[in-house]
């Protein structure tokens, strides 16, 4: 079988992948964003900027063959990480920064100089970023399908994905702590009725785990921390794009109750791959023991993919086994640098100094 024929009838993905600006001298964040943005002005990659300078985006897609997205996503964090690096600063991939960080000194002057509504200053200020999966499913049926499915499976997404345990400069408890920060913010399963000055608030004004895209048959996946790794994006990106698949051979299913989602849900960002999770039935698996069970029907590219977090675990207890042999937070911006594998065409880039 051909990797055309394999892909026939898996939807289309972009990934969205947020990463922050490390100076390669001080370790400390690096507000570079304009200059990245300015030698890239003609990159094939699309760059999203954001309101923190240290902060930027990179999008990839649509594509259904997760090899082609890897490979397209390789090329575009090395073209980043190239322009980051004639400024000075390295890429660091992953959910949080884990010092302590003066906003100010990072963030666009003439937002900083504008007034926030309380809203928006909460969610920017969390300096934190995240991994979006679109999928394209073709019909507003066929979202339908997979978002009631995908409802499901958000926590063990959530689980594999942790990679935000430290946050200014401390040790969260939490192997997602870009989630909880997130939640101090509005968000909700349905889009409230409130008013924003004239106009109404829109399901893409809030921050939803599982939202519509723009398009009736997109979907959003929104609740993935950013994984260190290219390889382990597009496990989860191919994962999010096979179970959405495999939702419409089947009839529509009910969104999970929310006392159960909400307990996979925390369960989840607290203790990411060994939280044990609730079906509707009082049944309990661990997040490891599903993850295998899904490995068994996955095709060999997301097998290996599954395989090697569960074995390598993920970004969050990475993260704490590097700050364990070091007991430096600087030492652990350092070795999630060391773990990207964006340059696996081009020479090394050089040590952190």
């Amino acid at each position: 079988m051909t990797t055309q024929d394999q892909d026939a009838g898996l939807p289309a993905v972009t990934v969205e992948v947020g990463m922050h600006f490390v100076d390669a001298r001080t370790f400390g964040l690096a507000p570079i964003g304009d200059q990245v943005m300015a030698v890239l002005a003609r990159a094939r990659a699309r760059l999203r900027p954001s309101v923190l300078r240290s902060c930027m985006g990179l999008s990839v897609g649509p594509l259904a063959p997760m090899d082609e997205l890897e490979r397209l996503l390789h090329r575009g964090l090395d073209e980043v990480r190239v322009a980051a690096g004639l400024a000075g600063a390295h890429v660091f991939l992953a959910s949080s920064f884990p010092l302590a960080a003066d906003l100010d000194a990072v963030m666009d002057p003439l937002v900083r100089a504008d007034a926030f509504s309380r809203r928006r200053e909460l969610l920017q200020r969390q300096l934190v970023q995240g991994l979006v999966i679109t999928l394209d499913l073709g019909s507003e049926k066929a979202a339908r399908l997979a978002k009631a499915s995908l409802a499901h499976q958000l926590p063990l997404l959530l689980a594999l994905s942790g990679s935000s345990p430290f946050w200014a400069g401390r040790d969260t408890g939490y192997a997602s702590a870009r989630v909880a920060l997130l939640d101090l913010g509005l968000r909700g399963e349905v889009p409230p009725t409130e008013r924003e000055g004239d106009r109404p608030l829109a399901p893409r004004d809030l921050w939803f785990d599982l939202r519509a895209g723009s398009k009736p048959w997109l979907l959003e996946v929104r609740i993935c921390d950013v994984p260190h790794t290219v390889a382990e994006v597009v496990t989860l990106a191919a994962l999010a794009q096979h179970l959405a698949a495999d939702a419409q051979r089947w009839p529509e299913q009910l969104p999970p109750p929310f006392a159960t989602w909400m307990h996979n849900r925390r369960e989840a960002l607290r203790l990411g791959l060994d939280a044990v999770l609730q079906d509707e039935v009082g049944g309990r698996r661990s997040v490891r023991a599903l993850a295998a069970e899904l490995a068994t029907w996955a095709p060999a590219r997301l097998r290996a993919g599954l395989q090697l977090i569960l074995t390598l675990g993920n970004g969050a207890s990475r993260q704490r086994a590097f700050y364990e042999s070091s007991g430096a937070l600087e030492a652990v911006v350092a070795a999630v640098v060391s773990e990207q594998d964006t340059f696996h065409e081009m020479e090394t880039p050089p040590p952190l100094h």
